[in-house]
């Protein structure tokens, strides 16, 4: 698929690490998901909500002007 992949990542993080490679004769950056960051960041997101339900109760600054399936999609 590529024609050159560098095995060594320029970038990590909680979610997924970033790679260089080489694609139809052009350098690109390739975001590879670390197993299970895709279930753990629905529980994340899903527990964000909770608490922000329970605490926009005493105040609306703690309302996410989001809906939560569409954070889910910016962040998948």
């Amino acid at each position: 698929m590529f024609d050159e992949f560098q095995y060594e990542s320029i970038a990590s993080g909680s979610v997924s690490q970033v790679y260089k490679a080489n694609f139809k004769g052009k350098t690109v950056a390739v975001k590879v998901r670390h197993p299970g960051a895709g279930k753990n960041l629905e529980i994340d997101i899903d527990l964000l909500f909770i608490f922000s339900k329970i605490f926009s109760i005493f105040s609306k600054k703690f309302e996410i002007p989001i809906l939560r399936d569409s954070l889910k999609v910016i962040l998948s």
